[in-house]
């Protein structure tokens, strides 16, 4: 796939996982579960397409070459960041799905923790991929 596709698909998990995160805090807050698993099924769907974009990264780095040199620090942040968060996010993405229904507890905070620091994470990837196309 292309940049094009890359940077199409960058913007998936990034909404997904912000806005999960955000829905399983309310979710937390206001002991609404019926939020907190639609806020799982985001969490879930935004690890997956975490992936999708993951793999699409290579042709990215390819294309970007004419207009970033290959030594440029920023495509060494970007990739360590996207190499190493990819899969915090799906080990993430995973223990959600693993642990859908169990919102009380031990694993309320767990998951919350889990949802929060996915969010966090996922900002840190799109910033530094965001120097790399905008900066």
């Amino acid at each position: 796939m292309s940049v094009p596709g890359h940077l199409f698909l960058a913007h998936f998990p990034v909404a997904l996982i912000v806005t999960g995160a955000a829905a399983d805090a309310i979710g937390a807050a206001t002991a609404k579960q019926g939020l907190r698993r639609a806020a799982g099924a985001l969490l879930v769907l935004g690890a997956a397409t975490s992936m999708l974009t993951f793999l699409t990264g290579g042709a990215a780095l390819q294309a970007i070459y004419p207009r970033v040199s290959p030594g440029d620090p920023r495509i060494e942040v970007h990739a360590q960041w996207g190499g190493a968060g990819v899969w915090a996010l799906a080990a993430a993405g995973a223990l959600r799905g693993l642990w859908r229904d169990r919102l009380r507890g031990p694993h309320r905070w767990i998951l919350l923790a889990a949802a929060i620091a996915s969010a966090v994470l996922v900002i840190a990837i799109a910033f530094s991929g965001a120097a790399l196309s905008h900066g």
